[in-house]
């Protein structure tokens, strides 16, 4: 699905967050581009991509793939763009990465989180910027739903909970207008587990973590029934850990 900037205020938002955030001068990434490759021209307006960064594009969609492929080369990046048309899991990553912004906007699968930990030592070098989106599940069966049972009584989670506490949910009215309300226990119990998945997705590693929490609409079904909270949680500054407590099972 390609979104529109202009029917979803929060994506514009949540893309001048990580621009923001996000390193200069990537040599390789990892990205969703979608049909507009909205997020590559931005980022190469920043700086943080060039026509040189070789860049894998992921899209599940064969006719979003066409457009996005058009996108790119129009951007200057076809010639150093691969296109991955499929589900991300199915891409092998070779090379060191120096920008992976997975997103996913999904509820976070098993395949997901099993390839990210798979390609982990190829996008988690001293100056990798890591970005994820993910919906926030906080009610249901789903992987994370099922993880968030399996961890919710452990040390970690309970330390990762507290790291939570203050969250703030971004919202968007409407009429575009965007504004900050107290996340939902629910909400920061979600947010947490996914935190302490990627902690041991990433195991063996240390690194800085932070994250907002938003929730999306689509302003032209003129109602806010069926938008949903989701996270953008960006780890940085990797290095090595003396320890394995968080081993990803």
């Amino acid at each position: 699905m390609d979104w529109s900037d202009t029917t979803r205020p929060l994506k514009a938002h949540v893309r001048n967050l990580v621009a923001e955030a996000c390193g200069k001068g990537k040599k390789r990434a990892i990205m969703f581009p979608a049909g507009q490759a909205l997020d590559v021209a931005l980022f190469l307006a920043k700086g943080i991509l060039s026509k040189r960064t070789k860049l894998h594009a992921i899209e599940a969609d064969k006719d979003t793939a066409r457009q996005m492929w058009l996108a790119l080369f129009k951007l200057g990046m076809g010639p150093k763009a691969k296109i991955h048309n499929g589900p991300a899991h199915e891409l092998s990553v070779e090379e060191e990465t120096d920008l992976a912004f997975l997103d996913f906007c999904g509820p976070g699968t098993r395949e997901e989180m099993d390839w990210i930990h798979s390609i982990a030592s190829k996008i988690s070098g001293p100056k990798a910027d890591v970005f994820v989106t993910l919906k926030l599940n906080n009610r249901g069966a789903g992987f994370f739903a099922d993880f968030l049972r399996s961890i919710s009584g452990a040390p970690e989670f309970k330390m990762e909970l507290a790291k939570v506490q203050g969250t703030p949910t971004t919202k968007v009215t409407l009429d575009g207008t965007v504004f900050n309300e107290e996340s939902t226990e629910p909400t920061k119990r979600a947010l947490a587990a996914q935190r302490l998945a990627l902690r041991q997705v990433f195991s063996g590693l240390r690194f800085n973590m932070e994250h907002v929490v938003y929730r999306d609409l689509d302003t032209s079904t003129g109602k806010t029934q069926g938008s949903r909270e989701m996270s953008l949680i960006h780890l940085h500054n990797f290095r090595s850990a003396q320890d394995r407590l968080l081993d990803w099972q």
